[in-house]
C-alpha cells in the first residue's frame, strides 16, 4: 500500500517476483541431448575441415607416356612407362594397366602394375616393364585396375611393331 510523505504518495515497493519455475526433467535432458549433438557435430566438422585442407583443395591429375616420353610410331618388346601425378599422395595405390589387342581386336594381354615412385612425395615415377605383343595396346593409369576406370586423360594407344 502507498503513503504519503509529507509532500507526495510513495508507492510501496514492488512485491519481490515468484523464483522461476524449474525446467522439466524431460527438458532439461533434450537440452543436453541437444548440447551435445551441436557438440558433436562441430567437432566432426572441424576434423573434416582440416582433413582437406591438408589436401589443399585439388583433385588428383595424372598423365602417362612410354618410357621417357619420345614419340614412337610401334613398340616392340617390353615396354616400360613414365607416369605423372599432381598430388603427392600414396592412397589409393596408382596403377598403370596394359592390354594388348590382335588385329581382330581380341584381347591378348592385360597386365596391372603398382606405379613405383622415388619417394612418397615424389610427382614422377615409372611402371613396367611390359611384354607387349599382338597389333595394337593401350595403357592407362588408374586408381581402380579391377573396374578399367582411367584417372583423368591420361590413356595411350600405341601400336605394336612387327
Amino acid at each position: 500500500m502507498s503513503f504519503w510523505t509529507g509532500t507526495h504518495w510513495e508507492p510501496d515497493a514492488p512485491a519481490p517476483s515468484p523464483t522461476p519455475a524449474r525446467p522439466g526433467k524431460r527438458r532439461h535432458v533434450l537440452e543436453a541431448i541437444t548440447e551435445g549433438a551441436l557438440i558433436a557435430l562441430l567437432t566432426v566438422g572441424l576434423i573434416a575441415g582440416t582433413t582437406f585442407a591438408g589436401r589443399g583443395g585439388s583433385s588428383l591429375h595424372a598423365t602417362i607416356s612410354i618410357g621417357d616420353g619420345a614419340r614412337l610410331s610401334a613398340v616392340s618388346g617390353e615396354v616400360t612407362f613414365s607416369v605423372t601425378r599432381s598430388i603427392p599422395d600414396n592412397d589409393p595405390v596408382m596403377w598403370v594397366t596394359t592390354k594388348c589387342y590382335d588385329s581382330s581386336g581380341t584381347r591378348v594381354s592385360w597386365l596391372d602394375l603398382p606405379v613405383i615412385w622415388g619417394t612418397w612425395d615424389s610427382l614422377e615415377g615409372y611402371a613396367g616393364a611390359y611384354d607387349v605383343g599382338g597389333s595394337w595396346c593401350e595403357a592407362y593409369a588408374t586408381l581402380r585396375p579391377w573396374q578399367s576406370r582411367v584417372l583423368g586423360d591420361a590413356y595411350l594407344r600405341f601400336d605394336v611393331a612387327g
